[in-house]
């Protein structure tokens, strides 16, 4: 049974602060980003271009102004592909404002909006407002990826014909994958909070509230009775998240638990670090160019096995940068819902691709997890991600009152609490 959607009008709901506080400080940051910028752009771009970034500075001054006002959501006016299905959803509100819609749409639309100003001057194409936060973010990482690359090294050694090994790393690398996204610059409004060391994943169990590892397990098993392997995974994060993601993936791949791997990624910067196209080419290019040979050596194998022909595979797809939840891809994106149904397995990364999940709603927290998907199952799923707000489902009686009691009414919110949740 539902309750409500996420409105505004209810200050204790974590959207508030977020429309309120939040966007307007990351889109703050991105514009500071830009002024100190301005000599950069000039010296490398030419007046021409720092002009237009000028120009830029203003639309995002002004689209900082009617969100922190409230003004009426108004209809994109660039010329992306998803222009006309982003107006005629915005056509489909009654009277839509910042506060007063429902949070997935603004949010989403306060990212696109920030797109929009970049894009509305075709020649600053190569801008990420986020880009300087996110580099920063892997730089500050770059311990943490050292061990965890060579406990990755070391997994798949151990787990060569032993079936037991590949059991109990594929649980420690997923639960890397897990708390690893609770480095998320838009939680922070734009602040690092990355690994400066690897987490040690044991002391944290005690905050995993679902745990479905096993059912992966089964999962992966049953597939390969059934022929190959596919793994789909939509990514979330850029920095030591995507690392471990990229770490997992060599796990699955050397230990032959799965054949392909199919990575999707965002058109645009999205969500402050979400992974774009340049992003995904970055972070290769500097492990490949780092000075430990270990990674460099890690790396190759990696732009490799994602050459032609090679087991894995990146893409990107305008509807992971919708307002909608996933219950209705198969209407906006009936192409991408056919390319998921090919999957053994999806894993969906991060607290934004769980809200799509279950609708971004306002459900008991008992309620089944394939019951919240509402009807979406392309093919069997998993998620994992840290709580960063207050929605979520598959709990057992007493977890959430345990949580609150234990950590206090914000326990939802920073990232504390996991979910490993398993549906097919």
């Amino acid at each position: 049974m539902l309750i409500n959607l996420h409105f505004f009008c209810n200050l204790r709901d974590f959207a508030y602060p977020t429309m309120k506080e939040r966007v307007p400080i990351i889109i703050t940051k991105a514009l500071d980003t830009l002024n100190r910028k301005n000599k950069i752009f000039i010296k490398d771009h030419g007046q021409e271009v720092a002009d237009l970034v000028i120009a830029l500075v203003g639309r995002l001054s002004k689209l900082c102004y009617e969100v922190k006002t409230n003004k009426p959501l108004t209809p994109l006016t660039d010329k992306a592909e998803d222009n006309e299905c982003w107006n005629r959803i915005l056509s489909e509100e009654e009277n839509p404002c910042w506060f007063n819609s429902a949070w997935l749409l603004t949010e989403c639309y306060a990212y696109r909006r920030i797109m929009e100003a970049v894009m509305l001057s075709p020649q600053l194409g190569f801008l990420d407002p986020f880009g300087e936060q996110k580099r920063e973010a892997l730089i500050g990482a770059m311990n943490a990826i050292k061990a965890l690359v060579r406990n990755t090294q070391a997994a798949v050694k151990a787990s060569i014909d032993d079936s037991k090994s590949k059991r109990h790393h594929l649980n420690q690398l997923m639960r890397v994958c897990l708390w690893g996204n609770r480095c998320d610059l838009s939680i922070s409004a734009g602040q690092s909070n990355t690994y400066g060391e690897m987490p040690e994943i044991e002391t944290l169990d005690s905050y995993l509230l679902t745990d479905n590892i096993d059912q992966v397990w089964n999962q992966f098993n049953v597939a390969r009775l059934e022929g190959k392997v596919v793994l789909h995974v939509v990514l979330d994060n850029a920095g030591f998240e995507l690392l471990s993601d990229f770490c997992l993936a060599d796990f699955l791949t050397s230990s032959g638990l799965v054949d392909r791997i199919h990575f999707h990624g965002k058109p645009l910067p999205w969500f402050v670090s979400d992974v774009t196209p340049m992003d995904w080419d970055w972070t290769l290019d500097q492990l490949t160019n780092c000075e430990d040979t270990v990674m460099q050596s890690m790396a190759s194998v990696w732009k490799q096995r994602l050459g032609d022909g090679g087991p894995w595979s990146f893409s990107v797809h305008d509807f992971w940068c919708s307002p909608c939840d996933f219950s209705r891809m198969k209407r906006y994106a009936p192409d991408l819902h056919s390319i998921l149904e090919e999957a053994s397995l999806v894993i969906f990364k991060g607290d934004l691709n769980y809200r799509k999940l279950i609708g971004d709603l306002k459900w008991p927290f008992c309620t089944p997890f394939k019951e919240a998907l509402r009807g979406f199952q392309p093919a069997p799923l998993c998620a994992l991600r840290t709580i960063k707000c207050d929605t979520v489902v598959g709990l057992s009686e007493g977890q959430a009152e345990k949580a609150l009691e234990t950590t206090g009414e914000d326990w939802m919110i920073p990232g504390t609490y996991g979910v490993i949740q398993f549906s097919s």
